[in-house]
Formats: C-alpha cells, sequence, structure tokens
C-alpha cells in the first residue's frame, strides 16, 4: 500500500511554485491525490501557520491535518 494512500492533499499557496510541482508530484507517485479545494483536502501542506483558509481550519469547519513540507521531506521519504 502507498505511504500517502487515501490522503487528499492541499498544497498551501504561500509555497513557492516549484516546491507545490515537486511535492505534488511525490506525493501523486506515493499514492495521495490532490484535493479539489482546500474544503475537501484531508492534509493540508503549508510552509506558514496563516496560510490561506487558515482560520477555517481553527474554527473547525475544515477537518484536516495540518503538516509542513519538512514533515514531508524528513518523516516520510526515509520509510
Amino acid at each position: 500500500m502507498p505511504i500517502f494512500d487515501g490522503v487528499q492533499y492541499w498544497l498551501a499557496e504561500s509555497l513557492p511554485h516549484d516546491r507545490r510541482v515537486l511535492n505534488s508530484n511525490y506525493l501523486n507517485l506515493n499514492g495521495g491525490e490532490a484535493a479539489d479545494s482546500i474544503d475537501h483536502a484531508t492534509h493540508i501542506i503549508t510552509n506558514t501557520n496563516q496560510f490561506e483558509g487558515w482560520r477555517k481550519v481553527e474554527d473547525g469547519n475544515i477537518d484536516a491535518v495540518v503538516v509542513t513540507v519538512r514533515l514531508i521531506r524528513v518523516r516520510w521519504t526515509f520509510r
């Protein structure tokens, strides 16, 4: 089973374009799928705590895990 199987991710627009492309490719190759909007994401990947839509998460209107790009590189790439 791919490590990101079942993950519907949303990459924050605060990430540089090249990082969004790189992380999207990595996530897709390992079973992840881009969510069609932040509202449908199971995981939000960001480089800041004030990404677009952060208030929706803080208020409980979006039920998603918020992770940093570093966590993807360090934690998941070495499995």
